[in-house]
């Protein structure tokens, strides 16, 4: 399986989960559910609710990883400019005091 299935079969069951979660309130605020179902029901949300959650916080660890990697990169690129910089810098400051 590659890298870019893998990210939308998350989001499909996340997608899943939030759809079957508006089913069951739909359900509960029209008064359609029997009370002999209701603790199963409540507890199929239950559930859902704690899967999406997951979801959401690996999604949410997830990108942080991917920004402080990205301003480490650049936080790299900037210490080579200033290398590149300071060496210019210096070979100008050689190149003056020859004249």
């Amino acid at each position: 399986m590659s890298s870019s299935q893998k990210p939308q079969k998350q989001e499909e069951k996340y997608s899943k989960a939030i759809k079957r979660l508006e089913k069951i309130l739909q359900q509960l605020e029209n008064e359609q559910v029997e009370i002999d179902d209701l603790p199963s029901l409540i507890d199929e949300a239950a559930q859902l609710i704690k899967l999406c959650r997951g979801k959401l916080r690996k999604a949410e660890i997830e990108l942080k990883n991917i920004i402080e990697n990205l301003d480490q990169n650049e936080m790299k690129d900037d210490d080579k400019e200033e290398e590149v910089e300071d060496s210019e810098e210096s070979e100008d400051d050689e190149a003056s005091l020859q004249l």
